[in-house]
């Protein structure tokens, strides 16, 4: 299924860039020269085409406005389904009462960039193609619950314009913020913006601009670069918050995503991060949100801003069990309840483990991939190896990880007097280790070992011998 880009010759290079973002195994751009070619599309529907994008640009549209003048019971009978026509409107000054009814019953969105458009065709081809296939969320009740919490009741008095959420890396951070966001917020969609090492706040805005700001050629794009290498930074943040207002504005949520530059080497959030936050007042009309692989270190306030950050631990048990079942469906793979149970147990509480699982059951059968199950523990093992060896824990940290990749879970007091620590030094190694989302406390005082990482654990730091 592809989107039909439907555009006069005028809007060729426009439409050209909005093609090149989303792709071309995804769309067919079709200019037209006479605006009557476009008539039967409309009025025969889209369900060939899967999405119909029509770009409109009022200088195009008003010497053309008879032909789209069709009688509202004609377009009642023979357009059913208009939610998937939209229609780009491509001058900031159109006005949407000045459109014609056929195209004001359709989804009218202004456009703001070519990455914009292109994140709104994904978007609802991605609503369009996912229609009873996969649930949107599977699991974690509680921490939706706890989140959505957080987010609208705040400190008593203001709602957090930004809040963080951190976890390993692959667990479904962002699954998990799709539905916060939605549900919460009413932002479905969402921009990542990944912050790389030594990002500066004149890098951070020109990843925004890049997001949001109408360019159709490299060329244009460094030339608006260009044109704010050299302001104070004040006026590089209002171009930032400026950028991320209108995400908000067209219902997207904006993410800082850590690579490398949203905290510093001593875990506290980056300087020029710290000063964009502080620059979002509050009732701003704005929201951010921070995905880390760790809590950060810091008093989590800066400027009149406090930062809650919600930790997302990986699925249990029953929510595998169940993402393995709704995944089995999809792909038309029938296993019983003893079975599910039989391959949950060496996910981990992995989301990604889960699609491999079943891809491998497709390629080599259920019997096989049962007999070799240590292939689905290398999957996750080998997601995780290399993360450990990038951390930089401390002695007591690691005798504590390789503690509970042997045992599993322990409380405190056990901790303890295995490991011959004195209570000081063990409460900070592991409060760290909570805090890199290695280890996961529950409701009895126990802790354990985070399951995706648990055979990495025990590969890099190696195991306590019994």
């Amino acid at each position: 299924m592809k989107a039909l880009l439907c555009h006069s010759c005028t809007d060729y290079n426009y439409v050209r860039a909005v093609t090149a973002e989303v792709g071309r195994q995804f769309c067919v751009a079709w200019p037209f020269v006479n605006p009557e070619e476009i008539k039967p599309i409309l009025l025969n529907g889209s369900d060939e085409q899967g999405l119909v994008v029509l770009f409109v640009s009022m200088g195009w549209l008003e010497p053309h406005m008879e032909w789209l003048k069709i009688d509202e019971a004609a377009v009642a009978a023979q357009l059913p389904d208009l939610s998937k026509v939209l229609v780009f409107l491509l001058d900031k000054s159109s006005d949407v009462t000045q459109l014609p009814e056929v195209l004001r019953r359709c989804r009218i969105v202004r456009a703001l960039s070519p990455k914009f458009v292109a994140r709104e065709i994904r978007y609802w081809l991605n609503q369009i193609l996912g229609q009873g296939e996969l649930p949107e969320y599977v699991g974690r009740t509680k921490e939706l619950k706890q989140a959505k919490t957080t987010l609208t009741l705040g400190d008593g008095v203001d709602t957090p314009s930004v809040f963080g959420l951190y976890g390993l890396e692959g667990i479904g951070r962002k699954t998990f913020l799709r539905s916060l966001a939605q549900e919460t917020l009413n932002l479905p969609k969402q921009v990542v913006i990944k912050l790389d090492s030594q990002d500066m706040l004149k890098d951070i805005a020109h990843k925004v601009i890049k997001l949001t700001e109408p360019y159709t050629s490299n060329e244009e794009l460094k030339q608006i670069f260009a044109s704010i290498d050299n302001l104070p930074d004040s006026e590089l943040i209002k171009r930032i918050l400026t950028n991320m207002r209108r995400m908000t504005a067209t219902g997207e949520l904006p993410i800082f995503l850590d690579r490398g530059g949203l905290l510093d080497s001593t875990g506290q959030i980056a300087q020029a991060v710290r000063t964009i936050i502080s620059n979002v007042n509050s009732g701003d009309d704005v929201y951010l949100c921070l995905i880390t692989n760790r809590l950060p270190v810091q008093e989590r306030s800066y400027g009149a801003k406090s930062i809650p950050f919600i930790r997302l631990d990986p699925l249990n048990i029953d929510e595998v069990k169940y993402l393995i079942v709704c995944v089995a469906k999809a792909n038309n793979v029938e296993l019983t309840s003893a079975q599910v149970a039989e391959v949950a147990e060496y996910l981990g509480g992995f989301a990604p483990a889960v699609y491999y699982a079943i891809e491998l059951i497709k390629e080599r059968g259920l019997e096989l991939v049962l007999a070799d199950k240590a292939s689905l523990v290398d999957f996750r093992a080998n997601a995780f190896t290399q993360q450990l060896g990038k951390l930089t824990l401390n002695n007591n940290e690691k005798k504590i990880l390789s503690l509970l990749a042997t045992y599993c879970p322990l409380p405190l007091r056990v901790m303890e007097d295995v490991l011959k620590l004195d209570v000081d030094a063990l409460t900070k190694a592991v409060v760290n280790l909570i805090n890199l989302a290695l280890i996961v406390p529950d409701d009895v005082n126990n802790y354990w070992l985070s399951g995706p990482v648990a055979e990495a654990v025990g590969r890099t730091f190696g195991k306590l011998a019994k």
